[in-house]
């Protein structure tokens, strides 16, 4: 019997085979949320961290798509899945506190469901973890499952497999994402583009995928894939 693989939100836009990049608006320099931590409690982490995460509402004149995003360095740049950003879109980033910001995409590439947004205002940001991704690590995910009103939702698990690449649907056929790390922390609809922490409060991924109709099985991209892109941007 052939398995289908499914995006947690389907991609609404043709497949490029090349990513795109726009002019970036940068505001004042932001702080990195854990520069002065006090401790290591998992769960004091998390109530910071999430200071950082971003619901994303992205309208044009057709449709409407939520996601996350989190900020990921002080010039408050945004990553999130290309397929939560919609063409031709306003995008609207909503904060933990229930503050909304303006961004503009500057990066998007469907085939690497990878986006970057520029907010134009400064958002507080975590680091991308450049350390190997070890199996069964605790690690927990935050986002926007469903709809706006569960924004902000955290979940954690551990880390399951990592160098998965799993096929998706899209509306120009079958797509193969390589070198996802698979994880069992719980995701759904919305929790797009959001990241999978470590307990450090790293960014180790960005949350793009989960396979219908099982439990825990979310993949996310790695980090060490958006470093790569974030380097193209501010070369």
């Amino acid at each position: 019997m052939k398995k289908v693989f499914y995006t947690m939100i389907p991609f609404v836009m043709a497949m490029n085979m090349t990513g795109c990049t726009y002019q970036n608006e940068q505001p004042q320099p932001s702080a990195y949320l854990l520069e002065d931590r006090q401790t290591n409690e998992f769960a004091s982490i998390a109530s910071i961290a999430v200071k950082a995460v971003v619901a994303i509402d992205s309208v044009n004149s057709v449709e409407e798509s939520i996601g996350s995003g989190v900020c990921v360095n002080e010039q408050s740049m945004v990553v999130t899945n290309a397929h939560v950003v919609l063409d031709n879109g306003v995008h609207t980033l909503t904060l933990s506190d229930g503050t909304q910001v303006q961004a503009t995409v500057i990066y998007k590439n469907e085939l690497e469901d990878i986006a970057v947004l520029q907010a134009k205002k400064s958002i507080p940001y975590l680091k991308l973890s450049s350390n190997p991704v070890m199996l069964g690590e605790t690690v927990f995910a935050i986002g926007t499952p469903l709809n706006m009103t569960l924004r902000h939702t955290i979940t954690s698990g551990i880390i399951s497999a990592t160098n998965r690449d799993i096929i998706v649907t899209s509306n120009t056929g079958n797509v193969t994402i390589k070198d996802l790390i698979q994880h069992d922390a719980s995701i759904n609809p919305g929790n797009s583009g959001g990241p999978l922490l470590n307990a450090e409060g790293e960014i180790l991924g960005i949350n793009t995928l989960k396979i219908l109709s099982y439990e825990g099985l979310g993949f996310a991209i790695p980090s060490t894939q958006i470093i790569k892109v974030l380097d193209s941007l501010v070369e």
